[in-house]
């Protein structure tokens, strides 16, 4: 995981669980990444599998929970959902999730308490403020999600996700001078980023400077 390879990451979870079905934490590790995969069938499986040995597990429930809403069960991956904040009120990723299917699902106050509760029980968590700038965003809220966007990165000034999302908040915005410094973050991660930054040279004309952002 530390090298981001889920791949072999769900392969050694998965093997592990397998070789020891009490290991709730392996079939919670591999059920999440499952999900991250698309793979919301066998997600549900190992889930369930953990909450069988382990009722009481709240990643297990937002893990099925998870993988029910990939199914298209909104309404029983809500309840697992609920499930988990029964047993943690203070889980930020249950509340997390909660809101992103209350807005799944229409119900948009309900959604909006959910993400914010969320940043209230960890406001030094960048997920609960990218969540957040998400749904702002959705609701054409441009500066209430360039806010959480920002204090997102106030926490890690190099989070990949904050950088994109607020690049393209800026252009969408028209404000493209205010673009470069996002890119550059990105750059200084990746290829993906070094061209990304070159493009974005290339549209405003600043030829001689997009070849020293790429290694093409």
């Amino acid at each position: 995981m530390s090298l981001d390879d889920p791949v072999h990451a769900y392969q050694s979870y998965a093997r592990a669980a397998d070789l020891d079905p009490p290991n709730v934490d392996a079939q919670v590790k591999a059920a999440a990444l499952l999900v991250g995969g698309g793979e919301f069938e066998a997600a549900q499986s190992r889930a369930k599998a953990a909450i069988e040995r382990d009722p009481r597990n709240v990643e297990a429930h937002i893990a099925l929970g998870h993988a029910l809403a990939g199914l298209k069960d909104l309404r029983h991956a809500i309840v697992q959902i609920e499930e988990a904040i029964a047993l943690d009120p203070s889980s930020a990723p249950a509340w997390n999730a909660l809101g992103a299917l209350r807005f799944k699902d229409g119900a948009l106050d309900a959604a909006a308490a959910a993400f914010e509760h969320a940043v209230a029980l960890a406001p030094s968590s960048v997920d609960a403020r990218l969540s957040l700038a998400d749904y702002q965003w959705a609701r054409q809220d441009a500066a209430g999600a360039e806010n959480a966007l920002r204090a997102a990165l106030a926490i890690d000034s190099a989070n990949p996700l904050a950088h994109r999302a607020l690049a393209l908040l800026c252009l969408a915005a028209g404000r493209a001078a205010d673009v470069e410094v996002h890119f550059k973050a990105l750059a200084a991660r990746d290829d993906a980023g070094r061209l990304s930054l070159a493009d974005y040279y290339l549209a405003l004309r600043r030829r001689d400077e997009a070849p020293a952002s790429s290694d093409r």
